[in-house]
């Protein structure tokens, strides 16, 4: 098993500490007039929420949870996307470099952070706010191994070197939880997999109630020549990857390898149970290029940020 690394694991409780003393409630408040964030405790389960007050005067809305971590217990991933994202670990078990799209309150990135030394963490996250959060109330230290641009995801991933990256995680989403279309387009999946080495593996979260929920899926399976879906409870995450062709049984026997390998807090072997392979044509004929996004956005009435 790998080196549960105590002395990291004492530096996230002692982040942590100041919000474990706070009351349940909002603890922080932050608005900078472009956005507005909540962090929420409840017990020991502190989250993430982004605040819609563009019609404050009818209806404030709050999101579901954007992230959320149990401060007693902060490397075990409680959402199940979280947990099925760490089965990118299957296609690559010692991965030395990952970028993640969409760095939220970092939940992910600090379990890979923690549990593989060597990993070196590239990722995008378009609000400052939220990077500003991710450091003061989810126990997230930058160093020399993660480094977050609040640059434009997409051109912040097109600017590093071809065969770069083992994992790309794209978990990016805007608002109340709107997924950028610029992100599942024929032209994106090929950015992504010229940054990827040879057997590197794309995963990336998707929402049913997104209208082009089934154009999307269809166009990241048919980027890749071999993909997988994990389903549970209305969670959605893919994996594509153009060298892996795994069956159901071989994917759980990888796991099983995974999960002996590292000492996760989570359930990672029942994750696999929910991952299946898929093509594209089990969702749509239709296959989204950036142009058409644009046009539909257009139509829309409104530009999707990434």
């Amino acid at each position: 098993m790998m080196n549960c690394n105590p002395e990291n694991l004492a530096r996230i409780h002692k982040a942590l500490h100041w919000v474990s003393k706070k009351p349940d409630g909002i603890v922080i408040n932050h608005s900078d007039g472009v956005e507005n964030l909540l962090v929420i405790k409840d017990g020991d389960i502190v989250s993430l929420h982004f605040m819609d007050t563009k019609m404050l005067l009818i209806k404030t809305k709050i999101s579901d949870s954007m992230s959320s971590i149990d401060i007693s217990d902060p490397l075990n991933l409680k959402g199940q996307y979280a947990q099925a994202m760490m089965l990118s670990l299957v296609f690559k078990p010692q991965p030395k470099k990952l970028y993640m799209l969409g760095f939220g309150g970092g939940r992910v990135p600090m379990v890979f952070h923690h549990y593989i030394p060597e990993l070196v963490i590239e990722a995008s996250e378009h609000s400052q706010g939220v990077i500003q959060l991710a450091e003061a109330c989810f126990g997230i230290t930058l160093d020399d191994r993660i480094r977050i641009s609040t640059k434009d995801g997409r051109e912040h991933l097109a600017s590093f070197p071809e065969n770069h990256f083992d994992i790309i995680l794209l978990d990016s989403f805007s608002g109340i939880g709107d997924h950028p279309n610029q992100l599942s387009t024929q032209e994106f999946y090929q950015l992504c997999k010229s940054r990827l080495t040879q057997d590197g593996v794309v995963v990336t979260n998707l929402v049913d109630n997104n209208p082009y929920f089934k154009q999307k899926v269809a166009t990241f399976c048919a980027a890749f020549k071999y993909s997988y879906q994990y389903e549970s409870k209305g969670v959605y995450i893919f994996f594509g990857s153009d060298t892996d062709d795994f069956s159901q049984t071989e994917f759980r026997q990888k796991a099983q390898e995974i999960v002996a390998q590292y000492t996760f807090e989570f359930p990672l072997l029942e994750s696999s149970h929910c991952v299946t392979k898929c093509r594209a044509e089990m969702f749509s004929d239709k296959r989204l290029r950036d142009n058409d996004i644009y046009e539909q956005d257009i139509e829309q009435g409104a530009i999707a940020l990434i």
